[in-house]
């Protein structure tokens, strides 16, 4: 939702320097977001793989 709202602001004026910086924080917060999801899952994978090993 932030971001959503960042780039909308951005995109209506572009040349703010303001709006740029509330921009990028806010997808450099996605983009952390998704690496910690993508983490989580596959650290959820291995677990599932090395209990199918010791079986």
């Amino acid at each position: 939702e932030t971001m959503r709202i960042a780039s909308s602001e951005f995109a209506d004026d572009p040349c703010s320097s303001v709006k740029r910086g509330t921009m990028v924080r806010a997808a450099r917060a996605l983009l952390s977001a998704v690496t910690r999801l993508l983490i989580l899952a596959d650290m959820a994978d291995v677990m599932r793989l090395l209990s199918h090993l010791k079986i």
